[in-house]
């Protein structure tokens, strides 16, 4: 097996958008054992700012953040015509907002606390991931 990291250029950029820097530090380790290029924000604004600026594959978004909340990221990234897949990552969706986020095509929901494995299986639903990088 090839454990070469691919060439950054052609990873999987994912946007890690979550309030709690624990979160995003956690799944940057995560996506990064994966080979991916994890871009973080911890608000929707800087988020935004990333989809702009970077080529995102995929958005990992929390809802219940401080300021703007994950849907009205997701309400913004609609009017833009954005069209990036999004896993939502909360710690309490109600039938109501699991409703609402369909409505906004969420490619999947992961319920916090989540273990790695779990947002991995769910990512790798949606785009390409590279193998592992095992520890020697």
């Amino acid at each position: 097996m090839n454990k070469t990291p691919l060439n950054k250029k052609n990873a999987p950029q994912i946007l890690i958008v979550d309030d709690e820097p624990e979160m995003r530090n956690m799944l940057t380790e995560v996506l990064t054992m994966y080979q991916c290029v994890p871009l973080e924000a911890s608000k929707a604004t800087e988020a935004m700012v990333h989809m702009e600026k970077y080529r995102v594959d995929l958005v990992l978004l929390d809802i219940h953040m401080q300021g703007a909340s994950g849907v009205d990221l997701l309400k913004v990234m609609r009017r833009r015509h954005l069209k990036i897949p999004t896993i939502v990552i909360s710690g309490f969706v109600t039938e109501e907002l699991a409703a609402e986020l369909a409505l906004f095509g969420v490619a999947g929901i992961v319920a916090k606390p989540f273990m790695p494995t779990r947002i991995m299986e769910e990512i790798s639903k949606i785009i390409t991931i590279p193998p592992q990088i095992k520890d020697e």
